[in-house]
């Protein structure tokens, strides 16, 4: 190693396709020591279903709808692999996200819990996906 980054201090955490890649890279690898997903994008199949740009998207991204090439909707969600996950998580969720709606974190959360992993969820009212990031909600209430 070339001694840039602690090994017992690492984090990850990501907003939108960030939380994404964070719920990804927790369920294949415990070298970290905490993740805080926000807004995450966690299961294709519930997203095309429920996000303002999931059929669009989910299409553009994968291939096809979810009939069509399921085996890459399974692969490409987070879920499938949430079940190994044994990094302490903290869900960060925006209440009236459209985009990557609640329930994406909440399939996450409840994996995790189920398997005895250390996970909470903070939820902010009224926020939507292009509102506050967890980090500038603290810098604005700290302003307040």
């Amino acid at each position: 190693m070339s001694g840039i980054a602690d090994p017992k201090r690492l984090r990850c955490s990501g907003v939108s396709g960030g939380g994404n890649l964070s719920c990804w890279i927790i369920g294949h690898t415990d070298r970290f020591r905490a993740a805080v997903p926000e807004n995450s994008l966690t299961n294709f199949n519930s997203l095309y279903g429920t996000s303002d740009i999931g059929a669009i998207f989910a299409v553009n991204e994968l291939g096809g709808k979810p009939w069509e090439v399921p085996d890459i909707y399974a692969r490409c969600s987070p879920v499938t692999y949430a079940h190994h996950c044994r990094v302490p998580t903290l869900l960060v969720v925006a209440e009236n996200d459209h985009r990557c709606p609640p329930e994406q974190s909440e399939q996450f959360y409840t994996i995790l819990k189920a398997n005895g992993c250390i996970v909470e969820m903070l939820r902010f009212p009224g926020s939507s996906h292009d509102g506050a990031t967890f980090g500038s909600f603290i810098v604005r209430r700290m302003h307040n």
